[in-house]
């Protein structure tokens, strides 16, 4: 039902000139974010106009789809850290605050399995969020603590559309006479 053509995205320079290009595989997750683009410009081609050579033309529409799909996946690829272990630390921070808990204590709070919960706990401690503090010795389970850090600080990988239609915006009124 799809047609066989190729999409462009006019305004793919400016989301790049918004992409932050600190992470190593910046390059790969901007490529995808033009991927989802074009994807969404694809399934609504018979809404979108269409260029000299037949290819569709991509809106801020599909850019809009393309950063609610793209926005949570980048954000945790970024940061590290899951959604679900983000939760798992706030769980942790409202039970616990500054005290150190053991890893059955952590199995208890929050949602999920309780094989989840222990994964989240590791997520949380490669983040940097909690830190053992003594390791597990026979059947004395491991200490843990909270360290303060925010894995979260990460966040906002995929630029809003609202900062990529200023752009577009500021640089048409910069090319005007």
């Amino acid at each position: 039902m799809l047609p066989q053509c190729d999409v462009v995205v006019p305004f793919a320079g400016h989301i790049a000139a918004l992409f932050p290009t600190e992470q190593l595989d910046s390059r790969r997750s901007f490529r995808h974010l033009l991927a989802l683009v074009k994807a969404s410009a694809l399934l609504h081609f018979r809404q979108r106009e269409r260029d000299m050579d037949d290819k569709v033309i991509a809106t801020i529409d599909d850019y809009a789809i393309a950063e609610r799909l793209a926005r949570d996946p980048f954000n945790a690829a970024a940061s590290g850290v899951s959604d679900g272990a983000k939760m798992f630390l706030i769980a942790l921070r409202e039970k616990f605050q500054d005290k150190v808990f053991t890893t059955t204590e952590a199995q208890k709070v929050g949602v999920g399995s309780r094989g989840t919960r222990y994964a989240r706990l590791h997520e949380l401690n490669r983040a940097g969020a909690v830190e053992q503090t003594e390791p597990s010795k026979g059947k004395v389970p491991a200490k843990w603590k909270l360290t303060g850090l925010d894995p979260d600080a990460k966040a906002g990988v995929v630029p809003d559309v609202m900062s990529v239609m200023t752009r577009i915006t500021n640089c048409m009124h910069e090319r005007e006479p």
